[in-house]
């Protein structure tokens, strides 16, 4: 099995839970948004049932982090593991479709199907190669951020999973403080 590499800071700036508190808090504004503003007007049931459960898992990351339980904290990284795995099919997906003539044209069409992207058929077909050269970098080093948040929390549980024996000074004080009140 492959070991993934665990940090010890997120971008060596922030401690791990810290970090953790900050990415559960942006999925969790994000998912709550998503329900209660729907900006996905013609999303289904589905999706909705998706925005829910991603709501519940980063709720529950948030609450995992603060309290320092492991369980909570692994679903939100399981989660986000789950997201880097469907970004990387959609990515290759896409990769793939550009190849072929009839794939390129599906692309564009979806693009052009947004009237705010005012953006003609033909003119992306032609081109197609000059955007994509743009794009799939910038995808790329998308889904490779995507990749190191994930790891954050990730790192994050894997140090509460060992006990406090990872967890660096400050850390283990608030821990102990938190799980003796809790045992009392």
């Amino acid at each position: 099995m492959v070991q993934l590499p665990l940090l010890d800071t997120c971008f060596r700036v922030l401690a791990l839970r810290p970090a953790t508190i900050i990415l559960a808090t942006l999925f969790s504004a994000a998912h709550l948004g998503a329900l209660l503003n729907g900006p996905m007007r013609h999303i289904s049931v589905v999706g909705y049932i998706v925005q829910a459960v991603g709501l519940v898992l980063s709720v529950g990351g948030l609450y995992g982090t603060i309290k320092y339980k492991a369980r909570p904290v692994l679903a939100f990284g399981v989660y986000l593991w789950l997201g880097v795995l469907l970004s990387v099919i959609g990515f290759c997906a896409m990769f793939a479709l550009s190849l072929f003539p009839k794939g390129r044209a599906k692309l564009c069409s979806a693009i052009t199907h947004h009237p705010e992207m005012n953006y003609p058929y033909e003119s992306c077909l032609h081109d197609f190669w000059k955007l994509a050269l743009v794009a799939f970098p910038v995808l790329l080093a998308a889904l490779a951020l995507k990749f190191y948040l994930t790891l954050v929390p990730w790192s994050f549980y894997r140090k509460l999973q060992s006990g406090d024996g990872l967890l660096d000074e400050p850390e283990r004080a608030q821990y102990s403080a938190i799980v003796d009140h809790e045992e009392a």
